[in-house]
């Protein structure tokens, strides 16, 4: 009977990349992984025991962040969508609640 020798393997972990998450920055091992839509997610042991599922593009698994500025002219049609957005609420005159 033959068996695979135990050994690791870098595609037996992932880190955490996502700057919002709270485990960014831990190594963990991969369960196993799933495929979503066109995209896949890896489901992951964290240190105490529990489970998460991780989309790809939340490890270094996925591509490098491209940087965290946004345009002006983004910001300019965010602006735009926010108020359309406001207009739309019964008290976006008053102020809030």
């Amino acid at each position: 009977m033959h068996s695979a020798p135990d050994r690791v393997v870098p595609w037996d972990s992932l880190v955490v990349t996502h700057p919002f998450h709270p485990l960014r920055g831990h190594r963990l091992r991969v369960r196993f992984v799933k495929r979503r839509g066109a995209d896949v997610v890896f489901v992951c042991d964290t240190e105490s025991g529990m489970s998460v599922t991780l989309l790809r593009a939340w490890t270094d698994r996925g591509a490098a962040p491209v940087g965290y500025r946004v345009s002006a002219a983004a910001l300019g049609e965010l602006r735009l969508l926010l108020d359309a957005l406001a207009s739309r609420c019964p008290d976006s005159e008053g102020g809030g609640r």
